[in-house]
């Protein structure tokens, strides 16, 4: 077997061809057959400047695992092949992070990431909160377009 760190995984993109390969796949085949697509954003608990003790606490309590700029550099990765993709297969994108932002925009300090990771259970999960915020972030900009 051959490990390799999620470091090394940001230095070597071969993984997002594939990915890249797989979704347009999938956008191609629920055009043939007239089914809207769209496409999330991630939301996260990892954003930027981060303090150590916010990084420290994600460890702890998201299993981030020390992990925590490494993330958000692959949601950086992903979130750009994500718009990329559906502009050339003119389907839609929907970035749901704004939605989370405003969310959390009266928060500060210890207080904003306390708040932050209230809405996950992991790095990739939410809790019942961060579902309904997701779904209202959703909602809110697919709703003209059913």
């Amino acid at each position: 077997d051959i490990k390799v760190s999620s470091k090394e995984a940001l230095y070597d993109l071969t993984w997002l061809k594939a990915w890249t390969d797989n979704v347009g796949e999938i956008i191609d085949l629920c055009k043939k057959h007239e089914i809207n697509f769209f496409l999330l954003s991630y939301a996260s608990p990892v954003y930027n400047n981060a303090t150590w003790q916010s990084k420290e606490f994600a460890d702890n309590d998201l299993e981030m695992g020390g992990r925590f700029d490494n993330w958000l550099s692959f949601l950086e990765i992903i979130h750009e092949a994500s718009q990329k993709l559906c502009d050339e297969k003119l389907v839609q994108f929907i970035d749901v992070r704004p939605e989370f932002e405003e969310y959390l925009s009266t928060y500060q300090g210890d207080e904003y990431y306390m708040q932050r990771y209230r809405l996950f259970a992991d790095r990739a999960h939410f809790t019942e909160e961060g579902n309904q915020l997701l779904a209202k972030a959703i909602f809110c900009q697919i709703k003209e377009k059913l």
